[in-house]
């Protein structure tokens, strides 16, 4: 079950709280955005950003990593490092338990030639599916009770096959 695969992964992160950076880090941080900024056409420039963007996301610098994952997107949307890009800023969604801008933002990647691989299609709607349950699980927790059951009705009309299906009934 691919929601539970990147859930653990969420999981699995030293909680959320921020870690300074080691100089060397930062150094490393202004060594990449330099590379970028001197040699854009560079083959190896999408890897050097995705890096930048992977050390922000590494110290659970999760608003500056996202800022920089997506700078990776804008600037080589079809790369390689574009698409691990797209798999962290989903994580970071999943970690934050942010799961309306999870459920937004997979459905955008489904749109995504390059990105949605017949793989990655599965795991986007088994995240979009997920969401949208732990969206309504929240909800009821919340005692709003009706907006949970609208949740829930959205999750089965939407995705009768779903494994959530029943649970959301």
């Amino acid at each position: 079950d691919n929601y539970s695969q990147i859930e653990k992964i969420a999981e699995s992160k030293k909680g959320k709280e921020v870690l300074p950076f080691p100089e060397t880090t930062v150094a490393l941080i202004k060594a990449n955005d330099n590379y970028v900024r001197l040699f854009p056409s560079d083959p190896k420039s999408p890897e050097v950003y995705y890096q930048r963007a992977r050390l922000y996301y590494n110290y659970n610098h999760f608003p500056e990593a996202e800022k920089a994952f997506n700078d990776v997107i804008t600037k080589y949307p079809n790369s390689n490092a574009a698409n691990q890009s797209r798999h962290l800023i989903l994580d970071i969604c999943n970690i934050n338990k942010d799961w309306e801008k999870l459920e937004k933002t997979a459905m955008a990647y489904l749109q995504v030639k390059s990105f949605a691989t017949e793989e990655n299609q599965v795991l986007l709607l088994d995240l979009i599916q997920g969401s949208l349950f732990q969206r309504a699980n929240q909800t009821e927790d919340e005692k709003k009770f009706l907006e949970a059951a609208r949740l829930y009705e959205s999750l089965t009309v939407r995705y009768p096959q779903s494994k959530y299906a029943d649970k959301a009934f």
